[in-house]
């Protein structure tokens, strides 16, 4: 174009290039098809960071639990009525590897030790409540009531420990927190 005609163009003036056409024409479909490829990607790693969390968890069985409730609510009231009290005891790392002496002291509503049980626990740290551990803790033979054992607590902080003792036709269930430092 030239500066003084400015005012008319020319038919082949009027229409730009066909570089121009293909570029501009297919600047939105591509930015489109960009935007929905990146909204996928976007999407699949939200999945995998939400699904490979360890300390996202499910509690187990939860659906069967849901219809127990009132089992378990019957049991619970059963294990409270015996007046049976839990005091559990952590102690120090006893090697590299974390594991430590977990002893649970349990005595009866007139303070005389439980003993005879057996003692079945289930316990987890919070902060990765999908890593369960189970564990059978025996009698200790050197104090009536107390029951331990060598257990992987190797992770700082708070520990929920679910135990069952079974003493003859009684059972008892407790859910208690520790703090492990």
């Amino acid at each position: 174009m030239k500066a003084a005609d400015s005012a008319a163009l020319t038919p082949a003036e009027a229409i730009p290039p066909k570089w121009m056409i293909w570029r501009f024409g297919w600047f939105w479909p591509v930015l489109v098809v960009a935007l929905l490829s990146l909204n996928v990607a976007v999407c699949l790693i939200t999945l995998a960071v939400a699904t490979g969390d360890p300390s996202m968890a499910i509690e187990p069985d939860y659906h069967q639990q849901a219809v127990d409730w009132d089992q378990s609510a019957s049991r619970q009231r059963a294990s409270d009525a015996l007046g049976w009290e839990c005091e559990p005891q952590v102690g120090a790392p006893l090697n590299p590897r974390g594991e430590r002496r977990l002893t649970l002291v349990l005595h009866d509503r007139a303070g005389e030790p439980i003993t005879g049980g057996q003692v079945a626990l289930s316990y987890f740290h919070h902060a990765r409540a999908e890593e369960r551990f189970q564990a059978t803790l025996p009698a200790l033979p050197d104090e009536a009531g107390h029951y331990g054992a060598v257990l992987p607590l190797a992770r700082a902080g708070t520990w929920e420990l679910r135990l069952t003792v079974a003493h003859g036709a009684e059972t008892f269930v407790s859910r208690q927190l520790i703090t492990v430092k």
